[in-house]
């Protein structure tokens, strides 16, 4: 097969059929180099044939790091010798999949773009999103509704022309390695990352999407502007007040932030500096974070003193740290501090926003927590 190819001199690509012109070259090139998917042993890829239900929860597993299961799936009719069962184990206890009424997974079956979308939505711990996904074809309370909506926010699918979805339509191969190249995780996130979690977490609610090199940056500090953009897109991007006017003097109409300003100045969560401005390229500090996320989840009462010996008595923030450390949002350093003057970083950031979402009791009653929380 090698020498028939070099004879015939196919145009380079990451398989025989797949050229590096085809539109989804870039994507299959990816799953091939992170053996998130493999072609076939002619050398082809096969980006027309129909995509397999035992294919498509492979890719997922892959695409997660073939991460190991504690328990075992229960699919009658895929045996533990089966190629699949890794794959199975992983998805199953995480709710990616389920198997049909009779106890069976049916991997020969092809996937429909409806099933592709909730699998993709489960995949990413299920967010909550808000925003119409607009199909015309999809009924109001249809069960992949909630997954269209969150994979039509985030550019993993796309309609027609004709507005609708066509969601009993089969998928093809070669259709799906661009859905799972948008999901692709951070290149330097690995999965025993301390702040992997909530760099996760913040990639698929859409709170922090990285870089186009695809790189989380977590030891990259946050600025002020950037801080008060996260706190907006965690609480599902909420309309700024009419007429809008945050009233910084140093920040202008046109500021990439401004409707998220104009809504955490408008309920009181944000600082300004002692000029008069809000600054915000200056970085964020370690105390105006939980300053801002205790006003944001309503304030509450804490039970306990924080204990770090590097903050004075009668600090602005210190009711908001001790709430924080009573619910693990944040914690100190090696030396006994909580180091508030210091720039928080990228990582540092996204585990406190995460903690919160995942964190109920740390939210004052009558406070409506936002889509993004895991809980």
């Amino acid at each position: 097969l090698r020498t028939r190819a070099r004879q015939l001199r196919p145009p380079p690509g990451p398989y025989l059929d797949v050229p590096d012109s085809a539109w989804n070259a870039a994507a299959i090139s990816w799953g091939k180099e992170t053996e998130v998917v493999n072609g076939y042993r002619d050398g082809n890829f096969r980006p027309q044939e129909g995509l397999t239900r035992a294919q498509f929860v492979n890719m997922l597993w892959g695409l997660a790091g073939e991460p190991s299961a504690s328990t075992r799936h229960g699919l009658k009719d895929v045996p533990r010798s089966s190629w699949l069962t890794g794959a199975l184990d992983w998805a199953v206890e995480q709710g990616v999949i389920t198997g049909f009424s009779d106890g069976t997974f049916r991997g020969d079956v092809r996937m429909r773009r409806d099933t592709i979308a909730v699998q993709l939505w489960r995949w990413a711990t299920a967010p909550a999103v808000d925003s119409p996904h607009g199909f015309s074809d999809i009924a109001p309370g249809v069960w992949s509704e909630e997954a269209l909506r969150w994979a039509k926010a985030t550019g993993v699918v796309n309609g027609f022309r004709d507005g609708t979805y066509r969601p009993a339509q089969t998928v093809k191969r070669g259709q799906v390695l661009p859905m799972l190249f948008d999901l692709r995780p951070f290149t330097d996130v690995g999965a025993n990352a301390w702040f992997q979690p909530g760099a996760h977490w913040g990639l698929h609610q859409r709170i922090a999407l990285g870089f186009a090199d695809r790189t989380f940056r977590g030891n990259q500090g946050v600025n002020r502007a950037q801080g008060t953009s996260m706190l907006w897109r965690m609480m599902d991007r909420p309309a700024a007040p009419a007429p809008p006017a945050h009233g910084w003097p140093d920040v202008g109409d046109s500021a990439w932030y401004e409707d998220a300003l104009d809504w955490a100045t408008a309920a009181g969560w944000v600082d300004g500096k002692g000029d008069g401005g809000f600054h915000g390229a200056d970085p964020l500090l370690r105390h105006e974070t939980v300053l801002w996320i205790w006003r944001m989840a309503g304030s509450p009462p804490a039970t306990i003193a924080h204990g770090f010996n590097d903050v004075p008595a009668g600090a602005a923030y210190d009711a908001a740290l001790d709430w924080a450390v009573e619910h693990g949002i944040v914690s100190g350093f090696g030396d006994g501090g909580f180091h508030p003057d210091d720039e928080v970083n990228r990582a540092q950031w996204m585990m406190m926003l995460y903690r919160l979402a995942s964190s109920p009791a740390a939210w004052a009653g009558g406070v409506t927590p936002p889509t993004t929380t895991l809980f």
